[in-house]
């Protein structure tokens, strides 16, 4: 996998990773005989760094049973570089298999397993997102839809987070049982509930141990999801809130994209979520007649959390910096940018 330049517009160059063959070097060989697709090669590289690094030094603070400042150190530079590749991995091997399968058991070695020292319980991700985000399309369905918040309000953002936090779950389920997928709502249940156990047995066997690496890396699991989802879906068209164009953004040319499997191509993941990461730059070169036409809302060099933190601050026009302007015949000046972002920050309620 490596990066080519390509022509967004006349004056943007996308240089987010897309696939190029290469030769394969001993370890690529040795990981091809198990996965399905070559281009998917930066995933299986990631799992073999964290099952060799830090997964045997959590093993390591854990069975020590002296607290061990030095390697809780180490863990936490390993945790803060794996974190955001670990669950955009898992989003990608959610919605696209990795293992083929005679081997699809290995399938639950980075869900059921890995997922627990990310703060990931099993089942309840992909349920959440596959069976339910993409299914209802952040409409008012949606449990964690964004729609009946002002998008850029610290207080609405505090309100949806809490929400999250304290009734998602239940929230989740009962969606489940009223649109009667009753194996994901089980699924859900079966998954969260027994993480919540293995969190409370491991923190009354080595309290130290259970909060640094379980229940903490929940927490944080937690929130980034939220603001995560809530920055993707922050720029809705009220009047067209299905309109994946239109209830969507998308960031380019950052290094969030190459840590994370293009995961800031979010428009073009909606409009078809079982799109291969690597194909994203491609996408939206060859359907940029239509991101102009829906008026799509594209940044550049800025990833979610950048656009989060200037749009609790309201930094609206810091924020149009980085907009993309992909009609160069046409471009928006800097009062029709802040426009659309203002009619796509309207709650729909209030509609």
């Amino acid at each position: 996998m490596t990066t080519n330049s390509m022509n967004l517009t006349k004056t943007i160059t996308i240089s987010d990773p897309i696939a190029t063959s290469k030769k394969l070097n001993l370890v690529d060989k040795l990981i091809m005989k198990f996965i399905n697709e070559e281009r998917d090669l930066p995933i299986g590289h990631l799992i073999l760094k964290i099952s060799l690094t830090m997964i045997p030094l959590a093993f390591l603070i854990f069975m020590i049973r002296s607290f061990n400042i030095y390697l809780a150190v180490v863990y936490a530079v390993f945790f803060a570089r794996f974190f955001g590749p670990y669950h955009l991995m898992l989003h990608n091997i959610s919605h696209r298999k990795l293992f083929k399968n005679k081997f699809s058991l290995f399938n639950y070695y980075p869900t059921w397993f890995m997922g627990i020292f990310f703060g990931q319980s099993p089942e309840t991700y992909y349920a959440h997102h596959i069976q339910m985000h993409h299914f209802e399309n952040n409409l008012l369905s949606d449990k964690s839809s964004t729609l009946k918040y002002r998008r850029d309000s610290f207080s609405d953002c505090m309100i949806y987070f809490f929400r999250f936090i304290t009734i998602g779950l239940w929230e989740t389920m009962l969606y489940f049982i009223q649109t009667k997928k009753y194996k994901a709502a089980f699924k859900v249940f079966a998954g969260e509930y027994s993480y919540w156990l293995f969190m409370a047995a491991v923190s009354y066997y080595y309290l130290p141990a259970g909060i640094f690496l379980f229940v903490t890396p929940y927490i944080i699991s937690r929130a980034v999801m939220i603001i995560g989802n809530w920055t993707q879906h922050a720029f809705v068209d009220v009047n067209d809130p299905n309109n994946c164009y239109r209830n969507s953004i998308s960031c380019i040319n950052g290094k969030y994209n190459h840590l994370c499997f293009n995961d800031g191509y979010h428009i073009s993941h909606h409009l078809k979520a079982s799109r291969h990461w690597s194909d994203h730059p491609h996408e939206i070169i060859e359907n940029k007649a239509n991101y102009i036409k829906e008026n799509a809302i594209v940044f550049e060099k800025i990833d979610f959390l950048g656009v989060w933190f200037l749009l609790m601050l309201k930094q609206h026009k810091k924020l149009a910096k980085y907009f993309v302007n992909l009609n160069e015949k046409k471009p928006k000046t800097e009062n029709q940018i802040l426009a659309l972002f203002e009619e796509r920050l309207i709650p729909i309620s209030q509609k």
